[in-house]
């Protein structure tokens, strides 16, 4: 199964990025889990 793991930033918003991705969007392969810090 092909895994595609991409990285979500705010729609709209070029001048909106950064540093880290608001959302991980994770298509086929297992399930993993995420943890970040604000």
């Amino acid at each position: 199964m092909i895994k595609k793991i991409e990285n979500l930033h705010w729609p709209d918003a070029p001048d909106m990025w950064m540093p880290y991705a608001p959302a991980i969007k994770v298509t086929g392969g297992s399930m993993i889990f995420c943890a970040g810090v604000t």
